[in-house]
């Protein structure tokens, strides 16, 4: 697998250099061995992946882990770390001959969003197509049917839509059966609303294990995990021997983070027009250096709002012409969207992407912003979640995020924040990167201290226990069954160090599966 990493020299047959250290890359415990391989059938099946290389500090300390182990690393090169752990896989299920058992596993990535589950599909799809591997993408965008389901070898889900098949019990006994690798994307999600669906999926997977006794290897990756040893042993990841932390230091691209407080003064429209202006002037900065900037906001319709202000005051000082896509013949890879608003505004090198727009647009803002087709991308956090773009700077403008639960305005959280500024300065596209935050002066103390603290990954289980609970009695299960279910669950594995309302909350929720059993 050629991933066109530097700075690794080929010294032999299966042998590459990284600096003073030799790694062996091979699927053939033959080769590893120093004999060579016994048939050109094998040969074949190995061409696709003799060229996997490695690079970096971090991965040289990964790599026998997860090629060669079952331990999990983190903060390493995610995507790489993953690829590694797949590799694994597929080592595993090599018959004699040298031919792989396509039918005898399934490899399940969990990926955030929709978009972060298109990208992975085409960037796996296309590493593992070389030894003859289907991946698939299955979300609420798309469907597959049994047969298409039964020739992949690996799919890329939400963990709603990976949830919903779990929830299925027996119907769909064929593919959880063969579940052998479960690789969870930014599993820092456990702090959000989102969380208490990832660790149903966990414990639900330690509970197949107890209970057909198959082997299946959970890997959590995340870029932003400042406890990560208790999500570590919630992964059930022995601490001493397979968790690694490398910290700021080992980052490919320096990152400068840029706080911003507006005062308030005047009204609430003052303050956003204020917000807007200074939004406006960083943006332009970075854009007269001839760089891309991905702006985000927090609401659907903010994004369009934002980029006729943007437009009006570019038209208004004469700057339209610095907002220019430098290439010429641009207008045929718009016409085809049917939202006008996308066309207007990317004739002055302006893009919007939310998940509000459809899917073919969706794709259509990514590409055109890819190929530095727009210089200005207004974005929600659908595209925080691990989508690569070649962006030089993130602006974050505003930060009050409307909660529906609570039916009021809320904080963006630290997590959020950490997630928007880790997409500037992506190693493929940059050498450098720049996060700038724009909020109200009374907060800007508090996402100073954040950042530099870390906020925990707390449980968010009990937010959606009923759900929790339902499922699994759906699925049939005994009182006993459940007890231990709870008792794989993240929160449990906080429990020494939190505070009596969890105790409190635990026991609530004994009690509620006391009185379910009698």
């Amino acid at each position: 697998l050629n991933l066109g990493f530097p700075r690794v020299s080929e010294i032999g047959p299966m042998l590459f250099k990284l600096g003073t250290i030799y790694i062996f890359v091979s699927f053939s415990p033959e080769s590893c061995l120093g004999r060579g391989l016994e048939s050109a059938q094998r040969r074949k099946s190995e061409r696709g992946l003799h060229r996997f290389m490695l690079f970096r500090f971090t991965r040289e300390f990964a790599f026998d882990l997860n090629f060669t182990s079952k331990h999990v690393i983190r903060h390493s090169g995610k995507t790489n770390i993953a690829m590694l752990c797949i590799l694994n896989t597929i080592h595993e299920h090599r018959m004699l001959n040298g031919d792989i058992a396509k039918d005898d596993f399934k490899i399940i990535y969990i990926a955030p969003m929709k978009a972060l589950a298109t990208e992975m599909t085409a960037s796996f799809g296309k590493r593992l197509a070389t030894i003859g591997l289907q991946v698939r993408e299955l979300t609420g965008d798309t469907t597959l049917s049994k047969k298409e389901i039964s020739e992949t070898q690996m799919l890329i889900l939400t963990p709603e839509k990976w949830d919903v098949v779990t929830r299925k019990g027996s119907s769909d006994n064929s593919l959880t059966s063969l579940v052998r690798l479960l690789i969870i994307d930014e599993v820092h999600l456990l702090h959000d609303d989102r969380g208490p669906v990832i660790e149903t999926i966990v414990a639900r997977t330690l509970r197949q294990v107890e209970m057909s006794q198959t082997g299946i290897r959970i890997v959590g990756l995340s870029a932003t995990l400042p406890n990560y040893v208790d999500v570590a042993r919630f992964l059930r990841v022995n601490p001493y021997k397979g968790l690694f932390f490398f910290d700021g230091r080992f980052r490919p691209v320096p990152l400068t983070q840029k706080f911003i407080g507006v005062k308030k003064v005047g009204g609430v429209r003052e303050v956003q027009e204020t917000m807007n202006e200074v939004c406006y002037d960083e943006v332009l900065s970075y854009v007269k250096k001839g760089h891309q900037v991905l702006v985000f906001v927090h609401a659907r319709n903010a994004t369009v709002n934002l980029a006729q202000a943007f437009r009006d005051r570019a038209a208004k000082l004469g700057h339209l012409e610095m907002f220019l896509p430098k290439t010429t013949g641009t207008r045929g890879y718009v016409q085809a969207s049917r939202n006008h608003k996308l066309f207007e505004l990317f004739r002055f090198g302006f893009g919007v992407h939310h998940a509000g727009l459809i899917r073919h647009d969706r794709l259509l803002m990514e590409k055109v912003f890819h190929q530095g087709h727009t210089t200005v991308l207004f974005c929600t956090a659908t595209l925080a979640w691990g989508v690569n773009l070649p962006a030089h700077a993130v602006v974050i403008r505003g930060t009050d995020v409307f909660d529906a639960e609570k039916g009021q305005f809320a904080d963006l959280g630290v997590l959020d924040v950490q997630q928007i500024f880790g997409r500037a300065g992506r190693p493929q596209f940059e050498d450098e990167g720049h996060g700038i935050i724009i909020t109200t002066q009374n907060k800007l103390d508090k996402y100073l201290a954040m950042l530099i603290r870390q906020a925990p990954i707390e449980s968010q289980f009990f937010k959606r226990i009923h759900d929790n609970l339902n499922a699994e009695i759906a699925l049939g299960l005994s009182f006993e069954c459940c007890c231990p279910l709870h008792d794989k669950e993240y929160v449990r594995k906080k429990i020494k160090k939190r505070s009596f309302q969890i105790f409190l909350e635990q026991k609530f929720f004994l009690t509620i599966l006391l009185s379910l059993s009698i």
